[in-house]
């Protein structure tokens, strides 16, 4: 797994970048659901 940063904000530390595995390519920031019981 690899993580390329493409943009960074200076104020708010807010970056993007994106995320390489063996099955694709993921960009971030990527809304992610979690739920609990």
């Amino acid at each position: 797994m690899q993580f390329t940063l493409e943009h960074t904000d200076a104020q708010s530390k807010a970056r993007a970048g994106k995320m390489s595995t063996d099955h694709g390519v993921i960009e971030t920031p990527i809304f992610m659901p979690v739920g609990t019981v």
